[in-house]
């Protein structure tokens, strides 16, 4: 076992059997996040602030803003300094098609943390999603797609566009 207290660092470890030996480094992180628990609740840490509805759909996160449409589950626009992150907004193509969105909703809304879900439907495959934003301006996204009956897909993919001068990061 580990001696208890062990502090954040890189360390040797050195195994032994017979003649032979064999050392490696072990690196500790620092374990500030867990022991304070981090995201067990609603605190936020500095320098982050609460999340904030600033008009119906759209939440002010620290330097950044996120408009959603109330019917995609993607963001419509993100700011960031007052600056538009998306030239065309987040849309999921499946084997060439779109949803269409439905019961768009928030389910829950706390200073850290707003939860949405909704549903859609592209060729009788039924979508439904969760999602979450985060005070650190994550955005999570878990989605179930259930057809009617056997359905092949092709391809799917999550198109969107962003100016050069922002994605080039």
């Amino acid at each position: 076992p580990f001696p208890k207290n062990l502090k954040s660092g890189i360390y040797k470890i050195e195994a032994k059997a017979g003649s032979l030996t064999r050392t490696i480094n072990y690196r500790v992180p620092n374990l500030a996040p867990y022991i304070e628990k981090v995201s067990a609740d609603s605190y936020i840490p500095s320098p982050w602030t609460p999340i904030k509805e600033v008009k119906k759909n759209t939440y002010s996160i620290w330097n950044r803003v996120y408009t959603f449409d109330g019917k995609s589950p993607f963001p419509k626009q993100v700011t960031a300094n007052n600056a538009n992150l998306l030239v065309k907004c987040p849309t999921l193509l499946l084997n060439g098609k779109q949803p269409k969105w439905n019961n768009w909703k928030i389910t829950k809304k706390q200073n850290d943390i707003v939860y949405f879900a909704g549903s859609g439907i592209i060729d009788n495959v039924k979508l439904s999603y969760t999602s979450e934003l985060h005070f650190d301006g994550m955005y999570l996204l878990k989605w179930d797609m259930t057809p009617s009956n056997k359905y092949l897909i092709k391809n799917m993919k999550i198109t969107y566009s962003m100016p050069q001068k922002f994605a080039s990061f």
